[in-house]
């Protein structure tokens, strides 16, 4: 995972979180992935992979592209 600065991420992420009543716990435990990792999301430490992205859109209810353009990555990820 690459480290990322943009605070648009941290700032979507955690409310598309929070406006579904979801913890980091919870989110992490659906996606396969640590509270760690939500967190260092959320905080901008590090950016999800495509498989993360993809399963971010699912849940959080969003376009892959809108997830993608959250970290900066291309929304056109194989």
């Amino acid at each position: 995972m690459e480290q990322t600065n943009y605070p648009a991420a941290v700032n979507k992420l955690r409310a598309a979180r929070e406006a579904r009543g979801m913890s980091q716990e919870q989110l992490a435990a659906i996606i396969g992935v640590t509270d760690g990792s939500i967190s260092n999301w959320e905080t901008g430490r590090a950016n999800p992979g495509a498989p993360a992205c993809k399963l971010l859109a699912l849940i959080l209810g969003e376009s892959e592209a809108a997830i993608n353009g959250w970290f900066d990555r291309e929304a056109a990820v194989a």
